[in-house]
């Protein structure tokens, strides 16, 4: 659901990315969900959960529901970044005009496995070193470069996070919309629910509308034939009877109709037109 929130309303993922980045990434150009790239025939390809391009920025934005730790994430993250700005950059382009690239991973789980003080982590790369008690603990790199990952862990303790992080995280934990991101969120939630819904009954209605169709244009065409059957006897009796083969009695019989009926079958078949 948060993959069509984000792409419904790229202004959400706007507001999203700015707050992961404390940047604005400016007027977001592409907003599609899961989104493949694969720049050679037989290489490795990678599909973006989310995708969003701007003027000054690529994003990918992963869903991470199945467990997988800092150090995969980060190698995903590095090859994923790598694709978007060799598919994005354009021949010609100017080393210093490359695009910045970041991945988000919002996870469902602990990447961190509870070693870091926070449930919030960015990073362009991490690196694990014991603390002061001897204990290991995660640490950014230190050269100072521009955040390449972004890591939420929806599953912490969101007092342990940043402040500005927390109503975020309190809502993906199913808890109420706090601030101005996470009400519009869940206000395009609600909406593309009803949506859905709208959606599964006009399927179900138009599913049974042309199956009722299809029977009654099976049952027309069986009516077709009854009655073409019917027309074609009318006519070769009416024939007969008036070559004085047969009887205007014989012929009621033969359909099990009256001589009146007869009569008026003999007449109506014989005014229509082919």
């Amino acid at each position: 659901m948060l993959q069509k929130a984000f792409t419904y309303r790229p202004d959400i993922g706007r507001k999203t990315i700015h707050l992961f980045l404390s940047e604005d990434p400016g007027k977001l150009e592409v907003a599609e969900a899961e989104k493949t790239e694969k720049l050679t025939y037989d290489g490795r390809g990678v599909r973006y959960d989310v995708f969003f391009r701007s003027s000054r920025i690529l994003v990918d934005l992963e869903i991470q529901k199945y467990r997988q730790n800092i150090q995969l994430l980060n190698k995903r993250g590095s090859y994923n970044r790598g694709i978007m700005l060799a598919d994005d950059t354009k021949e010609g382009t100017k080393i210093k005009d490359l695009k910045r690239t970041v991945v988000i991973y919002i996870c469902f789980y602990d990447p961190f496995d509870g070693e870091p003080p926070v449930t919030y982590g960015f990073t362009d790369w991490y690196h694990k070193v014991p603390d002061d008690e001897g204990k290991s603990k995660f640490i950014p790199s230190p050269w100072n470069s521009p955040i390449e990952t972004v890591i939420v862990n929806v599953d912490g303790n969101p007092e342990d996070a940043p402040e500005e992080f927390r109503p975020f995280m309190k809502y993906l934990q199913k808890n109420p919309a706090e601030d101005d991101l996470t009400k519009m969120l869940d206000e395009t939630v609600k909406e593309i629910k009803t949506m859905q819904g709208f959606s599964a009954q006009y399927a179900m209605d138009m599913l049974a509308y042309n199956e009722l169709k299809a029977r009654e244009r099976k049952a027309g065409k069986r009516e077709g034939r009854k009655e073409g059957l019917l027309e074609g006897t009318v006519k070769l009796l009416a024939s007969q009877v008036q070559d004085g083969i047969v009887t205007e009695e014989y012929a009621a019989k033969q359909l099990g109709k009256s001589v009146e009926e007869f009569r008026k079958l003999a007449e109506k078949y014989s005014d229509k037109k082919n």
